[in-house]
């Protein structure tokens, strides 16, 4: 239903929400990375959760909410 998968999204982490994203929609983390002007491997440790949130820089976090939360 609906409601579970809302449940679910407010569940994930902030790297999970980031990585099903973009698996949703079909993107490489070499493409995304592209697009959000950092390196794949950069990218790859922000999924993986060895960056955090709080140290992206406030502007690519800023992109990264946006981008997240786009429909």
């Amino acid at each position: 239903s609906e409601a579970l998968v809302l449940e679910h999204k407010q569940n994930l982490t902030f790297e999970g929400r980031f990585r099903q994203r973009r698996k949703s929609l079909k993107l490489s983390q070499a493409v995304l990375a592209k697009e959000l002007g950092v390196t794949q491997a950069y990218l790859s440790m922000i999924e993986g959760g060895k960056i955090t949130e709080a140290q992206l820089s406030s502007d690519l976090r800023e992109s990264i909410y946006k981008w997240i939360e786009q429909i």
